[in-house]
């Protein structure tokens, strides 16, 4: 039976020792990594940022989360794009998801929320009430293999690995042949890692052009009133910001960060698996 947004919601405030209002404030990352981390016990959560606000911020999240799945295999789509713009419904969708993979997964024991994540706080209203050392119970969870899951106090490496899980939207009914299957999968994958990685360049990009630009506004605003021992160190500095290296040229093409995005989509639209309007 499906569970209601309230109790999803509950079970994440309650695991993380959160205090979640909304399905979609999940939409920056930060607890879809800490639930992950309640699983395999080696997500770097100090470059986590909770209380991200920023576009760059929800990226960085992003980050960690996939590389979480590409490390254990996971062949689960993250959609990216879409639980960025911190809807209900494709929230909600991929909540429902982690939680099914959870129970099926998660070996149980103390975790200490609190501490993994270094006192980090969700800034959505007053904290939830609880120990900070919160027992995950696995009394309804289904253990691989038919047994229960190890507990985490007795867990020797540094996170076990799950078993590899195909997400529900990797594949096409029409599609007989698990090779094209698997194929598209992998495609899908790789096409989901690179946006994440070209999103955070182009933010990235975008934040220390914006820098870049208020310093070469205030050089000159200020050059009318500078004296001659200042106006020397001024001209130093307009010259590191117009100097370019050797080889360098703007180009005017489309953008060569987004080919291999657009190879692999290409691969894929020739496979008959996407449709032109078909984003990831």
């Amino acid at each position: 039976m499906a569970e209601s947004r309230q109790e999803l919601l509950g079970w994440v405030n309650q695991m993380l020792q959160l205090s979640y209002t909304k399905i979609e404030q999940l939409g920056t990352g930060a607890a879809y990594c800490q639930i992950m981390d309640t699983i395999y016990g080696n997500l770097p959560l100090s470059k986590v940022r909770f209380n991200a606000k920023q576009d760059y911020e929800y990226i960085q999240n992003y980050k960690v989360l996939q590389a979480c799945f590409t490390g254990n295999k996971i062949d689960k789509v993250i959609p990216v794009d879409r639980l960025m713009k911190l809807r209900f419904q494709d929230n909600f969708e991929f909540l429902q998801w982690l939680k099914r993979f959870w129970e099926q997964y998660c070996p149980g024991g103390q975790y200490d929320a609190v501490g993994r994540r270094r006192g980090q706080t969700v800034d959505v209203g007053p904290a939830r009430p609880g120990s900070a050392a919160n027992s995950i119970s696995s009394s309804t969870r289904r253990a691989v293999g038919g047994e229960r899951a190890p507990s985490r106090t007795t867990r020797t490496g540094p996170g076990a690995r799950a078993p590899s899980v195909t997400g529900s939207t990797g594949s096409r009914s029409g599609l007989a042949d698990p090779k094209a299957a698997a194929h598209i999968q992998e495609l899908t994958r790789q096409v989901t890692e690179l946006k994440v990685t070209i999103d955070g360049v182009e933010k990235e990009r975008d934040f220390y052009f914006n820098k870049l630009r208020q310093v070469e506004i205030l050089l000159q605003e200020l050059e009318p009133q500078l004296s001659d021992q200042e106006l020397p160190l001024a001209r130093d500095i307009q010259a590191i910001l117009y100097t370019t290296e050797e080889g360098f040229e703007l180009q005017n093409e489309e953008d060569p960060d987004n080919q291999d995005v657009d190879h692999l989509h290409n691969q894929m639209h020739a496979m008959g698996v996407v449709d032109d309007n078909e984003t990831f």
